[in-house]
């Protein structure tokens, strides 16, 4: 037993819980004769949740999915009148993820799965046991600047205060960056193993495409992906502004307070140093600029709390 009185989840009870999540989204779906596994992947706060949107859309034109989540079967987790915090029942849904993939990949069923994919040697295995079964395993990162998926961890925790979350979930800078660093590690290491590996922008604008331009340039077009001109860091502190605001009206810690007033200082300070870099941008960065300028670029960051985008696990607390 763990703290507050939560008991894991028996083997049983994960059978009988996935089981029954299982047959209701079987219902929906179909075997496949060449069944695919679409990863969509990205550090904390890149906006993971829309761009596995795109890829549900897609699948389900194409036979259905089963989408592998933690968070959605940690909701199943039965709790009664108990509210734990979600790091303990974090190994359970990870329980009941496993298990629900076993399920997919034995009905031969598209799989969603979304994740920070930060270890690449993990994924590497990962990889291997689905293309062993059988499948075609693809890869859709969502390119973020690191400026841009921090403003949506902070965002993310506020507008959960908001709702009355009892326990927002909230991710360490530390542990974003660490967790960027191993998923750009991923993208170089497992660009050839994979099938297809696509990059998108938080608005769903394709990128690159492993199936139309070389591998050996996928870290390359991440990298450039993530750039962002001084225009959009003037909105990215609108954003900071608007959660030090919220932050304050529900009275934040003087240290989380500082903590945001640190970042909106550096996101002000880095909007009045960028210049612009005429020829010294690199062909994908042209290209997204140019796509900018027709009004079909990426989604700029929010200068509220209502478009914040899903941050990474392991959720710690925060004031």
């Amino acid at each position: 037993m763990t703290g507050d009185g939560y008991k894991p989840l028996t083997d049983e009870s994960v059978a009988a819980i996935t089981s029954s999540y299982f047959a209701q989204r079987a219902a929906r779906s179909s075997a496949q004769d060449q069944p695919r596994a679409v990863l969509v992947g990205g550090q904390p706060g890149a906006g993971k949740s829309a761009g596995g949107e795109l890829v549900r859309d897609e699948l389900r034109a194409q036979g259905g999915f089963i989408h592998v989540d933690a968070d959605r079967m940690r909701e199943r987790i039965p709790l009664g009148t108990a509210r734990p915090p979600s790091s303990e029942t974090q190994a359970d849904a990870g329980r009941l993820a496993n298990a629900l993939r076993l399920m997919a990949i034995e009905a031969r069923r598209h799989i969603v799965e979304e994740g920070t994919f930060r270890n690449p040697q993990s994924v590497q295995r990962f990889v291997d046991r689905l293309q062993e079964q059988g499948y075609k395993v693809e890869l859709v990162v969502v390119a973020t600047s690191r400026e841009e998926s921090l403003l949506g961890i902070y965002q993310r925790h506020e507008r959960q205060h908001q709702a009355g979350n009892p326990n927002p979930r909230f991710v360490t800078e530390d542990y974003h960056d660490a967790a960027m660093q191993g998923f750009d590690a991923t993208v170089s290491q497992v660009a050839h193993q994979l099938d297809r590996l696509r990059i998108i922008n938080r608005g769903g604008q394709l990128l690159y495409d492993s199936q139309r331009q070389p591998r050996d340039d996928a870290a390359l077009a991440l990298q450039a992906a993530r750039e962002i001109p001084a225009a959009r860091r003037a909105m990215l502190a609108d954003g900071w502004a608007a959660v030090a605001a919220a932050a304050r009206e529900r009275g934040a810690s003087p240290q989380y307070l500082h903590a945001i007033g640190g970042h909106a200082r550096r996101v002000a300070a880095s909007a009045q140093l960028q210049g612009d870099k005429g020829a010294r941008t690199s062909p994908y960065a042209r290209g997204k600029e140019q796509a900018l300028s027709r009004g079909s670029g990426p989604a700029g960051p929010s200068t509220g709390l209502s478009a914040a985008p899903q941050a990474a696990k392991p959720p710690v607390r925060s004031r």
